[in-house]
């Protein structure tokens, strides 16, 4: 440990969360620089980050050569006038030579001078205030302050700064006013910022008058996002992986985002030594609380201090109620009449401590205040007053119905047990935990069945084997493996001694489900016990759920005809006895089976049963699960060589979407990290590279956090596959050899895809040792073409042959694969266009042309239908270079110029510069330079056969809106808008919306938006 500052503080050395607001203030800028003045107000509680958006701001004047103006208003200068102007000019005064003051104040000095005694002497003339009448002085004064700014102009842009504006006296606004109604021709950007909950009623007023007369532009800083304060602690302790959960929800609850508090809680956990530097980073200790830190502590002490004693003592009191409380329970528990506590209250909102939410409700204004009044008091008053206020409640909400008294459950609670009454917390710990499992709030839930166990243990009691469980499987899904796999084996341990074999089926069960995504041999052992005991206790709905669970097992060890098995006399069972959930949970399973094997129509069936049922029963940890994976039925770098539902990219996203805000909302971690990937992956398979590239790595920094070995692997898969379309292949090696490494354990279900793309990255790369090293465990002549990771792994063992020399088994491996696609016979040629290209590419090697040419137009088909832009290219060049081959050069220039175009749109959407630099630096090389003709044209000459109204309709059809949002975009009715696409397709010879983005993408008249 390296011995730091005794005083040491936290900053954060960068702006967070305020590049919008950065922005547009630097467009004020330009405009002042351009001689076109503005006014704008920054308005936000304190610490809220309004002074680093003004350093940030001046620095970026300076940089333009402006004139800065900074001055700034106190605590007592409402009293004062002008103050935060004089304090301006002090500043400013303080930089010159007594000569030259007189001649910076302008024409008009003398009555600026007469503000400042300490410069009195070099007035020519005395002080006007005591020989006119006030008004006009004041008039005066304010014509001089004009003449003054007018004066700074002379020689260079201005920015004027005025901060905390708040504490201002009326004059000063009153100039400021008056400069804001002068400063348009000027080479001048005013900028004030205040707090609104501080200001007094005429400043209020006054200020009002910047937005009635539009004089200003006006913005609100708010605290920073959950996301925003990760980023914060990571520039601040630079760290590149987030920061973990726990210590973040823990200190986010508190600051709520405030970043002055994030910085001052930071910096007393410091000097607490909670945080500490080694020699290479920052490292802190297991978390116990946070320390309130002295600062916020000696503020909300002179705020209390300057209050009567009974009001002190009601802030106490609502404190250890909580954040927020209500009038009633205050009035209960102090007995105080409505007059009075009414009064009391009012000093705490005046004092700035609390705040009023609704008529008969109160928050305290900050967490950090709440803490800060609960560390002055004892532990023992602490219990007394926890007792009172359990007592209290329970008092309020007697016989007013059980709804009532679970909505209370929580807070009872807590209270109770913090006051030590364990025997009276134990039955509301466990009302309130079945209550928050409902409502999908795991971390609530955990915390009410701790509180059960702990009850229980002080009570003497063994913890109940459902209450652990039941913690166990939130603590999973909150991504907490380790206390969820403690708590399973304890109730397992117990189920045992107690012979209760209903409570061991379910733990069994919940225990093969948890090594799901961790150890497939431990899944199986697990659920074949769970499975056979289910069998003995006769119980039909047991044995449908043990069914589905081992059947979903055997698609683990890539065995789909066996988990169908199963999967399907579960499902007799749940129609047999009409169990909506078995139904669902059945439908899903299945729907899993048919998507991971090859028959993504029948996965799809499957799946809208299930989302069917899940919204019906408001299962949202279901449904956010079955959607995620049911976004997957189209191509994505899973699913590459079979038969696609064909409903379009913006389906499956949407899909895809709605399960990661599903799972978001349920604090269901697994399952964000789940949609996470999945969305990488379809995103990344159709060319929206920016969005799978931040995808993929947010679904890698939360894998990492809750330390999922199935998500890692899979946010390893996605990026690996991304870095392989970009063209990075020593990157996608890299990710793709630690991605197979992730998976050992987890069952060739997920080995295989790894190892498929690992095995084209080494293809790439001309290593094609290491690529059969990759494939020889995994194939050999026996191996089906069932599973997606089967038919991923020959489809590498055909790009191997091609690779070595071996166009004829090439070719076979792609008949096969073509001949074993599952609906191929019924779509379209070219639905599955990878196949296609590699069966074009291997005829084109034996010197099979016109077989090739068939093939390779159908693949191109086929990507161009369903906008996988990536494989699009790729098999346009594929056709140029057969095209040149055979003589036709002008169709060879042809497909270059197009596969080109795809290129460059794919570039565009690319935002990270180096892996950006990369795809160029790979493709160029891949294709010929254009012409200098093609080069001085402009988008096809196909776009100029529409009307500007049908080209309007094709860009927000690329940019993936419905004919709903196209139609309200444009002002037309949604009939109209069919008519343009009827248009366009019959103008174009097309036959789809796909085709008609694809379109406007590759001729470059839609931008991809993302």
């Amino acid at each position: 440990m390296i011995a730091l500052p005794q005083h040491t503080t936290i900053t954060c050395p960068a702006m967070i969360g305020r590049d919008a607001e950065l922005s547009v203030l630097g467009q004020l800028l330009s405009r002042a620089q351009g001689g076109q003045g503005s006014t704008a107000l920054v308005i936000g509680e304190a610490g809220v980050g309004k002074s680093r958006l003004v350093a940030e701001l001046v620095f970026q004047a300076q940089e333009l050569g402006f004139q800065i103006l900074k001055g700034g208003c106190f605590e007592l200068d409402y009293a004062l006038p002008y103050a935060g102007l004089l304090d301006l000019l002090r500043a400013q005064l303080s930089l010159l030579t007594p000569d030259a003051i007189a001649p910076m104040l302008g024409p008009l000095a003398p009555h600026l001078i007469g503000l400042l005694p300490e410069y009195g002497s070099l007035s020519a003339q005395p002080s006007l205030s005591g020989t006119i009448d006030p008004q006009q002085e004041r008039q005066r004064i304010t014509q001089a302050f004009m003449q003054f700014f007018a004066y700074q102009v002379r020689t260079a842009p201005l920015l004027v700064i005025l901060e905390d504006l708040h504490w201002s006296d009326e004059a000063t606004v009153g100039v400021l006013l008056a400069l804001a109604r002068r400063v348009s021709p000027w080479p001048v950007l005013l900028l004030a910022t205040y707090r609104d909950e501080q200001l007094r009623p005429e400043l209020a007023e006054q200020l009002a008058v910047f937005g009635r007369e539009r004089l200003a532009t006006t913005m609100v800083l708010g605290r920073l996002r959950y996301e925003q304060a990760d980023t914060m602690l990571q520039a601040i302790f630079s760290q590149q992986r987030p920061i973990r959960g726990d210590f973040l929800s823990a200190l986010y609850s508190l600051t709520e985002g405030n970043p002055f508090f994030i910085e001052e809680v930071l910096t007393a956990l410091v000097a607490a030594g909670e945080i500490y530097r080694t020699a290479d980073r920052w490292e802190r200790r297991s978390l116990l609380e946070l320390h309130i830190p002295p600062s916020i502590q000696a503020a909300v002490q002179r705020r209390l201090d300057a209050l009567d004693p009974q009001t002190r003592q009601l802030a106490t009191l609502a404190a250890v109620i909580g954040r927020r409380f209500d009038f009633d329970l205050l009035q209960r528990l102090t007995e105080r009449n409505e007059a009075e506590l009414v009064r009391q209250i009012k000093q705490l909102i005046a004092a700035q401590l609390v705040v009023e939410e609704a008529p008969d409700r109160f928050a305290f204004r900050h967490a950090l205040t709440r803490a800060a009044l609960l560390a002055g008091l004892l532990a023992r008053e602490q219990r007394l007053l926890h007792g009172q206020v359990a007592s209290a409640r329970e008092a309020s909400v007697a016989g007013r119905g059980a709804d009532v008294i679970e909505a209370h459950a929580s807070d009872l609670a807590h209270h109770y047990a913090a006051a030590g009454d364990w025997a009276r917390a134990l039955p509301y710990a466990h009302m309130a935990a079945a209550h928050a499992q409902r409502l999908y709030a795991p971390a609530a839930a955990v915390e009410q069945l701790t509180c059960a166990i702990l009850a229980a243990q002080h009570l003497g009691q063994t913890p109940a084997m459902a209450t652990l469980r039941a913690r166990g499987s939130m603590y999973d899904t909150l991504g907490a493996a380790d206390a969820a796999l403690a708590d399973y084996q304890t109730a397992l341990q117990l189920a045992q001694q107690h012979d209760d074999r209903h409570e061991q089926w379910q733990t069994l069960l919940a225990i093969g489900f948890f090594y799901a995504a961790r150890d497939s041999t431990k899944m199986g052992a697990y659920l074949r016990q769970a499975l056979d005991l289910a069998r003995q206790l006769d119980a039909p709905l047991l044995l449908g759920q043990s069914l589905n669970r081992y059947g979903n097992w055997y698609l683990f060890l890539e065995q789909p005809r066996e988990a169908i098995r199963y999967h399907n006399e579960a499902l007799a069972i749940f129609q047999a006895n009409d169990d909506r959930a078995g139904l669902a949970a059945t439908h899903d399973l299945l729907g899993v089976t048919h998507i991971m094997t090859a028959d993504k129509p029948a996965a799809y069936t499957h799946y809208q049963s299930a989302i069917a049922i899940f919204r019906e029963l408001g299962d949202r940890v279901g449904l956010a699960s079955a959607l995620a994976t049911v976004a997957l039925r189209g191509i994505s770098y899973y699913h590459t060589t079979t038969v696609p539902v064909e409903d379009g990219y913006a389906a499956w996203v949407r899909d895809g979407e709605e399960a990661l805000q599903l799972a978001r909302q349920i604090e269901w971690r697994s399952g964000e990290a789940n949609a996470l990937v999945y969305l990488a992956l379809i995103h990344g398979a159709s060319g929206f590279y920016n969005l799978a590239d931040q995808r993929s790595r947010a679904a890698w920094n939360l894998a990492q956090e809750i330390e999922h070995p199935v998500w890692i692997a899979g946010a390893l898969l996605a990026r690996g596959g991304l870095l392989l379309d970009l063209l990075d292949y020593s990157a996608a090696r890299i990710q793709l050899e630690q991605a197979l490494a992730a998976s050992a354990g987890l069952g060739l279900f997920f080995t295989r895809r790894v190892a498929g793309y690992l095995a084209l990255a080494c293809i790439a790369q001309q290593d094609l040792e290491r690529a059969s090293v990759v494939l020889a465990d995994l194939l050999d002549e026996t191996t089906p073409m069932e599973t997606q990771g089967q038919r991923l792994n020959w489809l590498a063992r055909a790009e191997l042959a091609r690779a070595e020399g071996q166009p004829q088994l090439a070719l076979q491996i792609a008949e096969q694969l073509i001949a074993s696609a599952v609906h191929a016979a019924q779509s379209e040629a070219g639905c599955v266009p990878a196949l296609w290209q590699l069966l074009g590419e291997a005829q084109a090697a034996l010197g099979q042309h016109s077989a090739a040419e068939q093939s390779l137009s159908a693949a191109a088909a086929g990507a161009k239908r369903l906008g996988l832009l990536p494989t699009y290219w790729r098999v346009l060049r594929s056709l140029a270079r057969l095209y040149q081959t055979s003589g036709r050069r002008s169709m060879a220039r042809n497909a270059y110029a197009e596969s080109r175009a795809i290129v460059a749109t794919l570039e565009e959407s690319i935002a990270d510069q180096q892996l950006r630099l990369t795809f160029q630096r790979g493709s160029a090389p891949l294709l010929p330079p254009a012409s200098a003709a093609e080069r001085s044209g402009t988008a096809n000459q196909s776009a100029m056969l529409l009307t500007r109204r049908e080209r309007e309709v094709a860009i927000r059809i690329a940019q993936g809106q419905t004919n709903r949002e196209i139609a309200a975009g444009l002002v037309l009715g949604e009939r109209t808008i069919e008519t343009h696409i009827s248009n366009i397709l019959a103008k174009l010879s097309f036959t789809s919306r796909r085709e008609i983005a694809a379109w406007a993408l590759t001729v470059g008249l839609a931008r991809r938006v993302e």
